[in-house]
């Protein structure tokens, strides 16, 4: 059956990608997901005993994320389907060089000051420990203990501020690669690149992998829109592919090493089994739900596991737990996450696997086609561009679990909508060439 499901996965990313022509469009990058979680869960096909894969699983999630392509296809609009457009010629020019340099002086030292404190309150708790060993015993602690290490709310607040300059930084960032101004602004290069660098070491603090990533890929999804811009069309060059190939091999064979790093206990397991359990297992793990009893009991209340994270902010004791627990086959470790499948399962019964796919990829396409405006102003600031590049994260990890909602349904996230509009004022107000102003 696992057969099936990839011919399913398979036929979803070509509809995708022949409607839309774009390797970041939201059906795209799901069907990518789940289709490489797919073929990553054949690497352990008899371990894991994949043989026996029940159908309901593949129809489920082939036919859950085919329902998003179909229902991503349907919300396209005419500026959606364009193929090519006018060339932009890219600059800094629209910046007040000045401003912008001092700005990330100050921004940096911000994002400097957060790193230290965070790492001195770990220390404060945990003790005088590596800092691997803090990052681990800070997520038993929030997992398994009795939660009693937080943050103060200025380092949480410094920390989202740092998080939120990213984007803005990554955009910049992109258009300095991508112009052909012969201006070089070495100082404020150095400036955007620390500025990033202290987000990337923010995100290791967190200690889940999922936050490091997301930098690499919310910077793939502003760089290739501002490429685009450039290129007039959606064509990506053969050298834009072989970085992103090389990237991802990096990530792929190092995959044990950074979980070390993170604290994470995984001395007795390979790198190949540590990748196919984080990549591949989610299909497993969903299809021992399925068999099990439990699939029968739907959730006590609506969208408990979906909305959980909308639920827990709101101080709601209608929550239910977003998983079955850790699984394992043999000397095998499967996790404890289910795809995103699961979620819509377990409130919705089969249904939802089809029904609530709909209602994402209406948001997904809405701000999708708000962001890919940017193709024709690559110089103008949009917000929408920063939050797709949340979103698409989201909807490509939905192999992992029901990430759309966890990441970009809670009050967390929509303060940093929230903050990212205030930076929009600042920057037009501040930031921008006054010729540019509108």
């Amino acid at each position: 059956m696992i057969f099936i499901l990839i011919i399913l996965l398979s036929v979803s990313l070509l509809i995708a990608y022949k409607c839309f022509n774009n390797v970041i469009a939201p059906p795209v990058l799901m069907s990518v997901g789940m289709l490489a979680a797919s073929l990553l869960v054949c690497l352990f096909y008899r371990e894991w005993e994949i043989d026996k894969l029940q159908s309901a699983t593949c129809w489920l999630l082939g036919g859950g994320t085919l329902c998003f392509t179909l229902s991503c296809v349907a919300f396209l609009d005419r500026n959606s389907r364009k193929k090519t457009w006018c060339k932009s010629e890219l600059s800094l020019d629209f910046i007040i060089i000045h401003r912008v340099r001092l700005f990330y002086i100050v921004s940096n030292i911000i994002g400097g000051l957060c790193l230290f404190l965070k790492i001195y309150h770990l220390k404060s708790f945990f003790g005088n420990l590596a800092i691997p060993l803090l990052i681990g015993a800070s997520r038993v602690e929030a997992g398994e203990g009795d939660n009693l290490f937080h943050f103060p709310s200025i380092v949480r607040m410094m920390g989202s501020y740092t998080s939120v300059l990213s984007f803005l930084t990554i955009w910049l960032i992109s258009i300095k690669i991508l112009s052909k101004s012969k201006i070089k602004e070495r100082f404020l290069s150095c400036l955007l690149v620390g500025q990033l660098l202290l987000t990337v070491f923010d995100a290791f603090l967190s200690g889940a992998k999922g936050n490091l990533i997301s930098v690499i890929f919310q910077f793939l999804i502003i760089y290739l829109i501002v490429f685009y811009s450039r290129q007039g069309s959606y064509v990506v060059n053969k050298k834009i592919l072989v970085k992103v190939f090389i990237i991802l091999a990096l990530l792929i064979v190092s995959f044990k090493g950074l979980s070390l790093l993170m604290g994470r206990v995984v001395e007795k397991q390979s790198n190949s089994a540590l990748v196919a359990e984080y990549c591949g297992a989610e299909i497993k793990n969903f299809d021992i739900y399925i068999k099990s009893r439990s699939s029968l009991v739907r959730s006590k209340s609506c969208g408990a596991v979906t909305f959980g994270a909308l639920y827990r902010d709101f101080g709601s004791d209608l929550t239910e737990p977003d998983s079955e627990g850790f699984q394992s086959m043999g000397d095998y470790t499967l996790g404890n996450v289910y795809t995103q499948f699961y979620a819509f399962h377990k409130d919705f019964g089969s249904w939802g696997c089809f029904l609530v796919p709909f209602l994402f990829a209406a948001i997904s396409m809405f701000c999708y086609r708000k962001a890919i405006c940017m193709v024709s102003h690559p110089m103008k600031f949009n917000a929408y561009v920063f939050i797709y590049a949340s979103i698409a994260m989201s909807v490509f990890m939905s192999f992992f679990s029901c990430k759309f909602t966890e990441t970009n349904m809670n009050l967390g996230y929509f303060r940093s909508i929230f903050y990212l509009c205030v930076m929009q004022y600042f920057f037009k107000k501040y930031l921008l060439n006054s010729s540019l102003k509108k």
